[in-house]
């Protein structure tokens, strides 16, 4: 039987999951309309998400980097207004830290 605390725990998390399909949708589309493809990894795209996660997102290291510039800053006022940190990285670094993506 659960507690109470881990009722309200698991609502939380269940209610910041959705926040954070909202935001991942509203980035992958935004994205899309400038021609790049992002991926999600980190505890979101392993199913692991509480009330504080962040939403990680790679992009890919081979676009010229005033794109990079343009599509990190449209994803931080997004992210913002949504209340929802963000970490970016590059794909590659990405790779580098063994993170699964998709």
């Amino acid at each position: 039987m659960q507690t109470r605390y881990q009722i309200i725990k698991a609502s939380q998390a269940a209610a910041h999951l959705k926040r954070l399909d909202l935001l991942a949708t509203e980035l992958r589309g935004a994205s899309r309309e400038m021609g790049v493809e992002i991926s999600f990894f980190g505890s979101y795209a392993e199913g692991r998400v509480d009330e504080r996660s962040d939403l990680d997102i790679a992009i890919p290291d081979d676009i010229p980097a005033s794109l990079k510039r343009d599509i990190v800053d449209v994803m931080e006022r997004i992210a913002a207004s949504r209340g929802i940190s963000i970490d970016i990285v590059s794909r590659t670094s990405s790779r580098e830290i063994r993170c699964e993506l998709f």
